[in-house]
């Protein structure tokens, strides 16, 4: 095992493709949803308080389906056009998201194993994100494709970086990784990562001070949660509990809401959710809106297009 696959090894993060004690990769369980305190929404702009727009476009992905679509709105919530595919809006223009593909060599065990040189066996593709603008067809590229260290060897990889959410202009991106070094088993990786998409720059969704205000609320109802399933190798504690998604989302009644993700460490055999190898996860909604999400009320137009659609992602300008 390279010195790269142990440090990811050791610091494992989400996934949604897990693998089973064989190293055969399996469909992770649906994770549970833990609505806190009274349960009320998340408190947010009415929607007759936020700003006029003058495009929208919002997009919807059926629960446990790759295929998106995108739909064009007027001032009315009318679709105007729809198209396959997560379309936005960012810098005045509108831009189709495009995954560009790269490849990643991959060796016999024997060279992955004792580290002799080898030429690569085959060549396992990856993807990153990407958008396309529409009338120039630019490309901007939102990841780097990844680049094998020189003591870097699998004998089996894939990696897929997709998009899960979109609010204005914050996109939350999973990269999904699966890595077999010829050893007991494969494993999986994934991170998890919001973009803005005014600044170019990564970023968290929550700020210091609200990721400390989470310690005794939200994350005590992950411990909880955890508990009850029996997750973690012990009596779990909020120590042992790590933040590890922040997914912005539009309810049916038109506000906006923030879902956490937590994850704990368990057996391999006992992955399950979206965590990664040796992880289980639960979801928890937010009992506030953070901040940057507060900052960028909901569209009228998007808080009444999702009164009747469900709403995955949407931009505007």
């Amino acid at each position: 095992m390279s010195p790269r696959t142990r440090r990811v090894f050791l610091g494992l993060g989400p996934l949604l493709l897990l693998p089973s004690c064989g190293g055969e990769r399996r469909p992770a369980q649906a994770p549970d949803t833990i609505l806190v305190g009274t349960e009320k929404a998340p408190e947010a702009l009415e929607p007759d308080a936020a700003p006029d727009v003058r495009a929208v476009i919002v997009w919807s992905r059926p629960d446990g389906s790759e295929e998106a679509t995108s739909y064009w709105l007027d001032s009315d919530a009318n679709i105007q056009r729809q198209r396959p595919g997560i379309w936005l809006l960012a810098d005045e223009h509108e831009w189709e998201f495009k995954p560009a593909s790269g490849r990643m060599p991959v060796f016999e065990c024997d060279a992955v194993m004792g580290g002799t040189a080898a030429e690569p066996t085959d060549h396992k593709e990856t993807l990153v994100p990407g958008l396309v603008e529409a009338k120039s067809r630019r490309a901007w590229q939102l990841w780097d494709f990844p680049t094998p260290g020189p003591d870097e060897r699998y004998s089996d990889y894939s990696q897929n970086v997709g998009v899960i959410a979109l609010a204005g202009r914050y996109l939350v991106l999973a990269n999904f990784t699966w890595m077999y070094g010829c050893g007991a088993h494969g494993f999986s990786v994934a991170e998890y990562t919001a973009f803005d998409l005014v600044t170019k720059q990564k970023l968290s969704l929550l700020s210091p001070a609200e990721t400390r205000e989470l310690n005794g609320h939200e994350q005590a109802r992950a411990v909880e949660a955890f508990k009850a399933a029996g997750d973690g190798f012990d009596e779990p504690t909020e120590e042992q509990v790590t933040l590890i998604n922040v997914i912005p989302e539009v309810t049916r009644e038109g506000k906006q809401r923030a879902q956490l993700v937590f994850s704990i460490g368990t057996c391999y055999a006992c992955t399950h959710g979206e965590g990664s190898s040796y992880t289980a996860t639960t979801r928890v909604v937010a009992e506030q809106l953070p901040r940057k999400l507060a900052e960028q009320p909901l569209p009228q137009v998007v808080a009444r297009f999702a009164q009747s659609h469900a709403v995955a992602g949407w931009s505007a300008h």
